[in-house]
């Protein structure tokens, strides 16, 4: 058993695919194709299923794919350790960072990064919680900014800020006074829910006590995008939750009810594998985190974390 082999099972892995993992290995096919037959051989199992178009790996393959990638990360860092990458604050990095904090908090927070990390290059991709954790086990990010607690193992969660929920409302912007909110008078019934898949909307149906809702009205809207909800709120009838940072004009914060105290809010971490060596460059992302967000957003008191898992 090589390293180079455990590269080649998690390569074909990936792309399911022999030409493609060989390209990506900077092999040709027929070599790949021989240093995974030689394992599959070795081990005694079979990796992978070749019947099948495209090529599936086995449950044995996937336990032992995931192990691999786990070996490989080790050595990896174990070589940036050696050449003191830890404490190079440049490269590459792959980002994911969930729909419902995307728009409003990176263009806060990139350029304070290129400011500060001008040798950093961020590879950035907009993906759900779930997404992210598979992203994750396939070696597919390096760091992802989304709503915790995620408690997965082998991801470590640096937390850098809570965010306010606010109720959204036409019968808001059509009072004569401001109502006030309490989280557990919420009916889930009531609110317009982002669809399946974001944390954000398990928020919601958490402080509504319960995991699941129809929605109000005649129709069902299924959305990932709290502007969509926003505008459909503005031009019609309806009421959603939304963090702070998505009340972004006058216009918005006319439909803006608080909440009573304790104030419901949002986690927002920085996530990584724990083996994730590079402690410096963590410590920078979450200091230019904490200089663009709001003052009161960490004064604010008391409040309380909602979960969503």
């Amino acid at each position: 058993m090589t390293l180079q082999q455990l590269q080649y099972i998690t390569a074909l892995d990936h792309h399911r695919h022999f030409v493609k993992a060989s390209e990506s290995c900077f092999v040709s096919q027929p070599t790949l194709t021989m240093g995974v037959k030689k394992l599959e051989d070795e081990m005694g199992v079979k990796l992978f299923d070749r019947s099948n178009k495209p090529l599936t790996t086995t449950q044995a393959g996937r336990a032992i794919v995931a192990q691999a990638r786990q070996i490989l990360r080790g050595v990896n860092n174990l070589k940036a350790y050696v050449s003191e990458d830890y404490n190079k604050l440049e490269g590459e990095f792959r980002l994911a960072v969930i729909p419902t904090l995307a728009p409003y908090f990176l263009p806060r927070w990139l350029p304070a990064v290129s400011a500060a990390l001008p040798n950093i290059k961020l590879m950035i991709r907009e993906m759900t919680a779930p997404e992210i954790v598979s992203a994750f086990d396939r070696e597919e990010l390096d760091l992802a900014l989304l709503s915790t607690p995620l408690l997965e193992n082998g991801l470590r969660e640096i937390p850098l800020f809570h965010e306010p929920f606010h109720l959204f409302s036409s019968e808001v912007k059509n009072a004569d006074i401001i109502p006030s909110v309490k989280a557990g008078e919420l009916d889930a019934s009531e609110l317009i829910l982002l669809e399946e898949g974001h944390c954000f909307r398990e928020q919601m149906l958490a402080l509504c006590g319960k995991r699941e809702a129809a929605g109000p009205g005649a129709y069902t809207y299924l959305s990932g995008s709290i502007e969509a909800v926003k505008n459909l709120i503005k031009e019609n009838k309806g009421t959603t939750l939304v963090p702070q940072l998505a009340i972004n004009s006058d216009s918005d914060w006319e439909y803006v009810a608080p909440f009573k105290e304790p104030i419901p809010s949002r986690e927002i971490s920085l996530i990584c594998h724990n083996t994730f060596i590079h402690e410096l460059l963590l410590r920078k992302l979450g200091e230019c985190a904490r200089a663009v967000i709001p003052e009161h957003f960490e004064k604010q008191n008391p409040r309380f974390r909602v979960e969503w898992k």
